[in-house]
């Protein structure tokens, strides 16, 4: 939980940097002072996405090692429980989903088959698809 909060704290943050109008005063002719608004340009927003995406990219792949070692463990031992198995990467691929999500990226599950003890089990590893 720590390290959602972390991420979305560190993403607003930048949001905040990327998003925030600058006013500055000029001297005209008179030695009055104008203001005047810079807005922020293109790249801003281009930079706020790859920030995005970067995060949720870091996210999903903490995710998948998690998965792989919970299969690992699973594939090692001689009595596994399956469907705690399939429920614990369940519950950690829609998590990494809905962060995905707040942050404006489309995460999905790619469904792949092991073999755990002679039986057939599809296990959930995430691909991140940029919106």
């Amino acid at each position: 939980m720590k390290k959602i909060i972390s991420i979305m704290l560190v993403l607003f943050i930048m949001l905040s940097i990327a998003t925030v109008a600058v006013s500055a005063n000029n001297a005209t002719a008179n030695n009055n002072y104008t203001s005047e608004t810079v807005a922020i340009s293109a790249s801003g927003a281009s930079f706020t996405y790859q920030l995005r995406l970067m995060i949720v990219q870091e996210l999903v792949d903490r995710t998948n090692a998690k998965i792989e070692k919970l299969v690992e463990k699973a594939i090692a031992d001689t009595n596994p429980d399956l469907d705690k198995l399939v429920e614990k990467t369940n519950r950690l691929a829609q998590n990494t989903i809905k962060i995905a999500a707040i942050l404006g990226i489309e995460v999905v599950c790619e469904y792949k088959a092991y073999e755990i003890n002679g039986v057939i089990v599809y296990i959930d590893p995430l691909i991140v698809i940029k919106r």
